[in-house]
């Protein structure tokens, strides 16, 4: 009797001694991704790490077919009481589809919350670029260069061509749950016989079309096209060539079909016009101010190829180089741009000069016909 009560009572003893053993918290992620409107899609590469408390303990990696529901669970045994303020886990997944979507991104759960939940919904969007010429008729066979990027990411650099529509076209897949904004596709055009050209387009829109440019382009419609202006119609398309794959005027485009014979005080000017990109500060500079930085940044720099490309011929006697310029009170919220026309009609003896080194760009403006806004003016560039 007496051995059995002291048995008793040391395993009352051990049992009343033993700490109480705690449930684990399982905190689970449900990561769940389904198409809409799209094709089968066999192979979708998915890769998740699971990070407690901002390091990394697990990760998964598979390749699935769409729909995919994967659970993952994580479960932790709490350290202590103070802890629970700072305690998280998280999920973080990548997916990627080849060429077409990428996406990275998170769930977490703090010591509370126990589920998180990403629910991805792929919709396709299909990138349609159509190459036209200026005359808005469709350029097949052109060549198309692109980069397509999802969610900020490189996911494809292809290659493609234009079929007789002009038209070419691709597709990347994207979802609510990622930014729309981020996923776009970069290209650019080109085919013999036009200037390349270059464009973007980013979600939500899918559509553009983009005007390829021939040398040709920039000649006036009127442009004389009789026997003795056969080499000059040549020797201004190597002149147009020259000034933009060199890049001649960062801040300034040659209109299309601005090049021309025109006379002037009855002599015949070869007529080219550009648009200056910049606009200036009314406040800081007057009309006049502009006219020499027109001057400056222009006229002189494209001066030295008309006179080595063109100015052997003896079709015209001077150059009239027309800019128009923009001005605006920079002071003013609503205030709205005021155009120039700055004119300047040089001959071509005094542009050979100045190419020279014989005379000084304020001769050569001194020996020139200068219009602002159709009015005969002075530029003193000192």
């Amino acid at each position: 009797m007496k051995i059995f009560l002291f048995i008793t009572t040391l395993t009352v003893w051990l049992i009343s001694c033993t700490p109480p053993v705690e449930k684990p918290i399982t905190h689970t992620y449900v990561l769940n991704i389904t198409g809409k409107n799209v094709e089968p899609i066999d192979s979708v590469d998915v890769y998740l790490e699971v990070g407690e408390s901002g390091e990394k303990v697990q990760n998964y990696s598979f390749v699935k077919k769409l729909p995919i529901y994967r659970v993952t669970t994580y479960s932790f045994f709490p350290e202590n009481d103070e802890l629970k303020g700072s305690y998280f886990t998280t999920l973080n997944f990548t997916i990627n589809i080849d060429k077409r979507f990428h996406l990275k991104s998170e769930m977490m759960c703090d010591w509370l919350g126990h589920t998180d939940t990403a629910n991805i919904v792929l919709n396709r969007y299909t990138y349609t670029i159509q190459a036209m010429n200026t005359g808005g008729n469709a350029i097949d066979s052109a060549q198309v260069k692109f980069q397509s990027f999802s969610n900020s990411s490189l996911v494809n650099d292809g290659l493609g061509y234009t079929n007789k529509n002009g038209e070419f076209k691709t597709y990347v897949y994207a979802s609510d749950f990622s930014d729309l904004d981020h996923t776009k596709i970069n290209f650019r055009i080109s085919k013999v016989g036009y200037y390349s050209g270059f464009g973007e387009i980013t979600l939500p829109d899918t559509t553009t079309a983009l005007v390829l440019i021939q040398p040709s382009d920039y000649l006036s419609k009127h442009f004389p096209t009789g026997s003795k202006y056969v080499y000059l119609r040549k020797n201004i398309i190597d002149f147009v060539d020259l000034i933009r794959t060199e890049s001649k005027l960062n801040d300034s485009n040659l209109e299309r079909y601005s090049i021309d014979i025109n006379p002037f005080k009855k002599k015949d000017y070869l007529v080219l016009k550009f648009n200056n990109t910049l606009t200036y500060n009314s406040i800081r500079l007057d009309k006049y101010d502009i006219g020499k930085r027109v001057f400056d940044e222009i006229i002189r720099k494209i001066l030295d190829p008309l006179n080595s490309i063109v100015g052997n011929s003896n079709t015209f006697y001077g150059y009239d180089l027309i800019v128009l310029g923009h001005t605006r009170n920079f002071t003013e919220d609503f205030a709205i741009d005021e155009n120039i026309k700055y004119r300047f009609l040089i001959p071509k003896s005094v542009a050979k000069s100045y190419k020279n080194n014989d005379i000084s760009g304020q001769q050569l403006l001194d020996s020139s016909v200068i219009l602002m806004n159709g009015e005969r003016i002075e530029l003193n560039l000192q």
